[in-house]
C-alpha cells in the first residue's frame, strides 16, 4: 500500500520544505463598533447652564445630551462615548445652594449656581464598571459642546467588584 507523504505531512500540520501556508490572522477586538440603542436612564440635568433645559440619555456605554425645546420637542445636542468602561448608574446633583428637587424635577427656584460662576448648575455623577466615579457637565463653545470630566478611583475594601457601583445615592444637603 503506497502513501503520499505530501499529503500524510499536511494532514498532520507538518510544514513541509519548500511549501508555503497562510496562516490565519487573529486579532482582539478592544473598541465598541456598534453602540447599543437601549437608554437605561433619562435623567433632566442643566448640565451646561440655568438657560439649557437638557436633558440626559444614560445609556451602557454612552451618554447623549438632549435640549428640551420650548414645543416640547427634544433636539440632540451632543453625545459622550469615550468613557473607556460601561456606565454602572447615573445621579444628577446640584453645584449651587438649590437641590435638584424630588425625582430629578427641575424647577426656577432651584436654579442657584456656584457662586463664581464656574460650575453649572447640576453635575452629573457617573459610577463605570472601571471602578471609577466620573463627574461630568458640559460647556457650550459657539456652535459646539465639549464635556468636561473628572474621574476618581472608588475604594474597594470590602466591596465585592461585581457589585461596585451598580447604585448611586446622592444626599441632597
Amino acid at each position: 500500500m503506497a502513501h503520499n507523504n505530501d499529503s500524510t505531512a499536511a494532514s498532520f500540520g507538518r510544514e513541509l520544505p519548500g511549501a508555503e501556508h497562510e496562516h490565519p490572522t487573529y486579532g482582539i477586538l478592544t473598541r465598541t463598533l456598534i453602540h447599543s440603542p437601549v437608554v437605561k436612564q433619562i435623567i433632566p440635568a442643566r448640565i451646561r447652564g440655568k438657560d439649557f433645559n437638557d436633558v440626559v440619555f444614560v445609556a451602557e456605554t454612552y451618554i447623549e445630551l438632549y435640549l428640551l425645546n420650548d414645543d416640547g420637542k427634544l433636539r440632540r445636542v451632543a453625545t459622550k462615548s469615550d468613557f473607556q468602561a460601561d456606565i454602572r448608574h447615573a445621579k444628577v446633583f446640584a453645584t449651587g445652594t438649590g437641590s435638584v428637587g424630588d425625582a430629578g424635577v427641575l424647577s426656577d427656584d432651584v436654579m442657584a449656581e456656584d457662586t463664581k460662576g464656574l460650575l453649572p448648575p447640576h453635575i452629573l455623577a457617573l459610577t463605570l464598571d472601571s471602578g471609577h466615579l466620573g463627574f461630568l457637565y458640559a460647556v457650550t463653545k459657539g456652535d459646539e459642546v465639549e464635556f468636561v470630566m473628572s474621574t476618581r478611583r472608588i475604594d474597594t475594601k470590602g466591596v465585592h467588584p461585581k457589585n461596585l457601583g451598580k447604585s448611586l445615592a446622592v444626599d441632597p444637603k
